[in-house]
């Protein structure tokens, strides 16, 4: 598994505000190959998606709460974390994250009142 990780940008949001923590992630990041679920009723092609596994926790979004998940930037693109478990079940013991592809601008780089940077241990 270490062969395929790379280093990946995320942005955390600070609670419910616009100011967000930006910190580096070492993580292996794989697209989800389209399939016929990849489609809506409508026959509207849903968003795109990518799976990653690492070992720092990522913030899922709550949308019961409001709350926005981690972003990741996956090349020239931002992706936000709708899921993210624990699997301490295998010998790796990572977290295995599901990430969905954000419409252009909705990262929130040019609203953001702050700005850190940060490096996770660990």
């Amino acid at each position: 598994m270490p062969f395929f990780m790379r280093d990946y940008t995320v942005r955390r949001f600070v609670g419910m505000s616009d100011e967000f923590t930006e910190f580096t992630a070492t993580m292996d990041v794989q697209q989800v190959v389209p399939s016929s679920s990849e489609f809506a009723q409508d026959g509207q092609r849903k968003r795109k998606s990518v799976n990653t596994w690492g070992a720092v926790q990522m913030l899922a979004a709550d949308p019961v709460t409001g709350t926005r998940g981690d972003l990741l930037l996956y090349k020239g693109h931002w992706y936000e974390c709708t899921s993210c478990e624990n699997r301490d079940h295998t010998i790796l013991r990572h977290w295995r994250g599901e990430w969905t592809r954000q419409p252009e601008g909705s990262e929130g780089r040019d609203n953001a009142s702050a700005k850190i940077v940060l490096t996770p241990t660990g």
